[in-house]
């Protein structure tokens, strides 16, 4: 058995603001992988919180006990100002043994995409190991695609989890595709099927600031209204799921929840905060999912869940069409053409190969699993 100061010790980089689908990858990965001490640095706001959300694990290292962070404390007297991490991040950088950036959509473009801080970490990096796992890749233009296409080569190992993404980077040989990683507890057998005939999870999102999406506010609103109304008449329990209330979740289902009149009692709601576990034991309640949150309708697919996706971006339609083409997908900008009672719930029982996705950090920690 390894001595602690024999640990491998790894950056862990990803997108942290109490996300329930990402701060699950990243229980995954800190369960995966116990023989491993993890450096993670939330944004100094949320500190708190994802203490909370990892305190089981002993292998994952916060910076509160750090120098540089105790002195940017002591000069700021709000605890809810923003501290400025990076530089602690780039030290972090060159002592450890190893780099993973885990995430979903952690490549997308904006504005300020050449001034990624990622990038600044890899210089740092150099020649260690460092890997990418469970993303997938766009939207972006040509230049923004001929960039990754050059810096994903500096890497030991890039996995996707949708072809899409895949086939624009499958030409690089140390790109892989692997299902999302979330899928990976159904293979270990955590995930069982569920008996709970008359349940139905709701997964709600705001997309009154989304300028792609805002457009359609009023309309996803009403349609949510008159499915859950729908459903009540049928005898069936309604539970509304807040993925992140930092996102506007819990807002979006607040605002359905006051439109309702009589029907507002038989209303549950379940708002992710800082317990992966709890969350997780309502979600398994639930024989059928309205999902919009793209990892509301992964969860479903792991615990053999009927469901009927609200996409609202190309990643779940990418997805979804890898496991099967058949699946019928309500598009968020057309949302005002469907009528509650017409549509069908989808149902898909098959393997995944999450564990795929960490293939190749499996390799070169070796007994480290």
């Amino acid at each position: 058995m390894k001595k602690e100061k024999d640990k491998k010790s790894c950056l862990v980089i990803g997108y942290m603001n109490n996300n329930f689908g990402d701060d699950l990858f990243f229980d995954i990965l800190f369960q995966r992988y116990p023989k491993v001490n993890f450096y993670m640095y939330p944004p100094s706001v949320l500190l708190e919180n994802y203490k909370e959300v990892y305190k089981k694990y002993k292998n994952v290292i916060f910076y509160e006990e750090e120098d540089y962070y105790k002195k940017q404390r002591e000069d700021i007297i709000d605890k809810n100002t923003h501290i400025n991490l990076f530089p602690m991040i780039c030290e972090r950088a060159k002592k450890v043994d190893f780099y993973i950036n885990i995430g979903g959509s952690i490549f997308i473009q904006n504005e300020n995409w050449k001034n990624d801080d990622r990038f600044i970490l890899k210089d740092i990096i150099k020649e260690k190991p460092a890997f990418i796992i469970g993303c997938n890749f766009g939207p972006g233009n040509q230049e923004y695609y001929d960039y990754f296409k050059k810096w994903f080569k500096s890497f030991d190992d890039v996995c996707f989890r949708d072809k899409n993404s895949y086939n624009k980077f499958k030409m690089l040989k140390n790109t892989r595709l692997a299902d999302d990683i979330v899928l990976i507890k159904q293979s270990k057998g955590i995930i069982k099927p569920i008996n709970y005939k008359k349940n139905i999870a709701i997964s709600v999102i705001d997309i009154e600031n989304n300028e792609k999406l805002k457009s359609k506010e009023v309309q996803y609103i009403n349609f949510l209204i008159k499915t859950i109304k729908f459903y009540l008449k049928q005898h069936y329990n309604i539970t509304l799921f807040s993925f992140c209330e930092r996102d506007g979740d819990l807002k979006a289902i607040n605002k359905i929840v006051s439109k309702l009149d009589e029907e507002q009692s038989k209303i549950k709601i379940v708002n992710y905060s800082n317990n992966i576990n709890d969350f997780l034991k309502q979600w398994k309640k639930n024989k059928y999912v309205i999902g919009t949150r793209f990892h509301s309708i992964i969860l479903s697919l792991a615990y053999k869940q009927a469901f009927i996706p609200i996409s609202y971006s190309k990643k779940t339609n990418n997805y979804l069409s890898d496991i099967d083409r058949n699946i019928k997908v309500i598009d968020m900008k057309k949302i005002e053409n469907e009528i509650p009672q017409r549509v069908k719930f989808n149902y898909i029982a098959k393997k995944y190969n999450s564990e795929e996705q960490f293939l190749k950090i499996d390799e070169y920690l070796k007994d480290g699993v």
